[in-house]
């Protein structure tokens, strides 16, 4: 069955394999094969989703994971230097054994005294200030201070960022048009939350995550499902798409669970949807929209397509080829077609 192939293993012991996923062919088809030692995303959009995410389909792991903070606002420049680097300095000494629970750390700025003066001597902050006048200017931050020792360990949250993931959440569990993702009170439905799985795409290994995977019994269909948060409003989404290439995690997720159902013999009979890329704007934290993947584009993602900008975009099949050409064969640098062409390129794609 479905469930047979959920690894159901940590998070990170997922992210720990050295394997392909959607947003490494995603950096690649950006990028190039440069990225394959190393990808890197902007922070405050992957934390958001990432909350919004675990609210929605992981809320038992959302208080080990997440902090709370209650800093409304982040404090000036050089108040935040310092008050990082001394908080910084505290946390580190704490014990790292999983086993040991660790001391508390009071968060007063009067205990810290002189650390704090110290480090604003050492970055040549507040010189003309009295030791009394330092303190009382680093304690405009005293808010943001203690939120820095609360959370080492867990991904520190504003206090606003946290609101609106707890109403962009709600609204995605409730909506009319999203609430069939969290109902599973019929005995021929299972929803699987956080789906990791490992199988064979093109003869070519690869690792994948989906958010949410519903499995019709009486009508033998498989939703693909993923959630989306970004800034733009949700009638923007295709731009984003082609973007943030969501069309690579569609083509080659909902091709991984074509291909897990055609190996499996409890799945015959089983057919898997077009992918679905549920979508939210922070913009509008009430107003979900589901974009669906239609076959025409499947099949064009899986090879490669120009879109409606006259803009070129590689397929999963050319992305798989230099991903693996540079783990199996040593092409990371350049591909293969640029090391057979010396790193000459002819310009002749840059008009129509």
């Amino acid at each position: 069955m479905l469930s047979d192939h959920n690894l159901g293993i940590p998070e990170g012991d997922y992210r720990d394999l050295d394997l392909p996923s959607y947003s490494m062919l995603a950096s690649i088809a950006k990028e190039g094969v440069d990225v394959v030692n190393g990808v890197k995303g902007s922070n405050f959009v992957l934390k958001f989703g990432s909350l919004v995410d675990d609210m929605c389909f992981m809320p038992h792991v959302v208080d080990d994971k997440y902090h709370r903070g209650r800093a409304t606002k982040t404090p000036t420049a050089n108040v935040k230097k310092v008050l990082d680097a001394v908080a910084d300095k505290l946390t580190s000494t704490r014990t790292k054994n999983p086993f040991v629970k660790p001391k508390p750390i009071s968060s007063s700025m009067a205990k810290h005294k002189d650390l704090l003066l110290a480090e604003c001597k050492n970055q040549g902050i507040y010189k003309s200030y009295s030791d009394e006048n330092t303190i009382k200017a680093l304690s405009k931050g005293k808010t943001y201070f203690k939120d820095k020792l609360d959370s080492d360990g867990k991904i520190p949250i504003s206090a606003e960022m946290w609101a609106h993931a707890e109403a962009t959440a709600d609204t995605l569990r409730t909506h009319p048009f999203t609430v069939r993702y969290f109902d599973d009170s019929a005995s021929h439905i299972d929803i699987y939350y956080q789906f990791m799985f490992v199988t064979d795409v093109r003869g070519y290994k690869v690792k994948g995550m989906l958010d949410c995977v519903v499995a019709d019994h009486v009508n033998k269909i498989i939703y693909p499902v993923d959630l989306k948060t970004g800034e733009p409003s949700v009638h923007n989404f295709p731009d984003v798409m082609l973007q943030y290439k969501y069309y690579v995690q569609a083509a080659l997720y909902r091709k991984a669970l074509i291909n897990i159902v055609n190996s499996d013999p409890d799945l015959r009979g089983y057919k898997v949807a077009n992918f679905e890329f549920v979508y939210i704007s922070k913009v509008n934290p009430y107003k979900p929209m589901v974009f669906v993947v239609p076959k025409e584009l499947y099949e064009k993602a899986l090879t490669g397509f120009t879109d409606v900008h006259g803009y070129s975009h590689k397929g999963v099949h050319t992305l798989l080829d230099e991903y693996y050409g540079c783990k199996v064969h040593g092409y990371c640098n350049y591909t293969y077609d640029e090391s057979i062409e010396s790193g000459r390129v002819i310009l002749n794609n840059v008009y129509q």
